[in-house]
C-alpha cells in the first residue's frame, strides 16, 4: 500500500516538473514586457481604466452618494434618478468595452500582427467573453462570503478559471467549454498553473510599485501639513497641483504597462500547455 502510494506520489512530482519544463519562463516575461511598453497595446487599457475610475470616482463623490441617500430614503425624483441611472449605464458600457479590449489584447499577444482583426474577433466572441465575466465574477464573490477561508476559495476559483478567456480566443470555444476546460488544465496541471500565476503577479505588482514611486513621493512631500493640523480644505489645495496630476498618470500608465504584460504571460503561457498532449 505505502509502495503504491510512494509511486503515484513520485510520478505526479515528475509530471508536474516535467509540466514546468514546457513554460518558457524567461522568454515569456521579456516578450511579454517588450509588448506591454508598445504605446498601441497599452493604450487603450490606459483611456479605458482611467475612465472607469474616474467615473468610480464620481459614483462615490458627495452628490451622487447624496442622490443613492435620497433613493433609500424613498425619495425618486428625476433630479434624483437620472445621475444615478446615468452613470450606473456609463459604467456598465465601460466593462464591455473593457472586455472587449482584453479580448483583442489575447488574440494580439498570439498573432501581434494581426491588430485590427484582433478587434474584430474578439467583437465577434465577445457574449462569451462577457457571460464568462459574469459567471467567474459570482462565483468569487459568493465565495468570498465564506468565513474564514473565504480568499482561500478565491484563490483557488482564480486559477481554476485563469484560462478561461485565453480558451474563448484562442481556441475557440463557448463560455461553457471555455470554463471546463481552464478548470481542467488546472486540476491535471496545478503546479504550471500555480507558478505561472504567482510569478505573473509578481513582475506586474513590480511594474505598478515603481510607477506609483513619483505619487509616494508627491504624497510624502505633503506628510509634513498633516502634522502642522492643516485643515481639510488646505489638504484639498495641495492635492491639487500639476505634480500630484503627473504622479497620478504615471501610476496609471502603470497599471495600462502591467495589464498587458499579465494578458501576454499568461496567455503565452496558456499557449505553451496547449501543445503538450497532456496539457489539456
Amino acid at each position: 500500500m505505502a509502495e503504491n502510494w510512494y509511486g503515484t506520489m513520485k510520478k505526479c512530482m515528475k509530471d508536474s516538473f516535467k509540466t514546468l519544463s514546457a513554460i518558457q519562463w524567461k522568454s515569456n516575461i521579456v516578450t511579454a514586457l517588450k509588448m506591454s511598453i508598445e504605446p498601441k497595446r497599452f493604450v487603450p487599457f490606459f483611456f479605458i481604466q482611467s475612465a472607469i475610475i474616474l467615473l468610480t470616482l464620481l459614483l462615490t463623490g458627495d452628490t451622487i452618494s447624496g442622490n443613492i441617500a435620497f433613493l433609500d430614503a424613498g425619495i425618486m425624483t428625476a433630479d434624483v434618478l437620472l445621475p444615478v441611472i446615468g452613470m450606473m449605464m456609463a459604467f456598465g458600457v465601460l466593462m464591455i468595452v473593457n472586455v472587449w479590449i482584453t479580448g483583442a489584447m489575447i488574440y494580439q499577444a498570439k498573432s501581434p500582427k494581426e491588430y485590427r482583426e484582433s478587434f474584430r474577433l474578439a467583437f465577434g466572441k465577445l457574449h462569451h467573453l462577457i457571460i464568462a465575466m459574469f459567471i467567474v465574477s459570482l462565483i468569487s464573490n459568493l465565495s468570498s462570503m465564506v468565513q474564514y477561508i473565504g480568499a482561500l476559495f478565491v484563490l483557488l476559483f482564480t486559477l481554476m478559471f485563469l484560462f478561461v478567456n485565453q480558451s474563448i480566443m484562442i481556441s475557440g470555444n463557448s463560455f461553457l467549454e471555455a470554463l471546463k476546460n481552464s478548470s481542467r488544465t488546472f486540476w491535471g496541471k496545478k503546479i504550471a498553473v500555480l507558478s505561472s500565476f504567482v510569478v505573473g503577479m509578481a513582475v506586474t505588482f513590480a511594474i505598478v510599485g515603481i510607477s506609483s514611486i513619483p505619487l509616494l513621493g508627491v504624497s510624502f512631500m505633503q506628510y509634513p501639513f498633516l502634522l502642522d493640523g492643516s485643515t481639510v480644505a488646505e489638504l484639498e489645495t495641495l492635492t491639487d497641483t500639476p505634480l500630484m496630476y503627473a504622479a497620478s498618470v504615471i501610476i496609471l500608465l502603470g497599471i495600462a504597462i502591467s495589464t498587458v504584460f499579465s494578458i501576454r504571460f499568461i496567455t503565452d503561457v496558456y499557449l505553451q500547455l496547449k501543445k503538450k498532449k497532456w496539457a489539456f
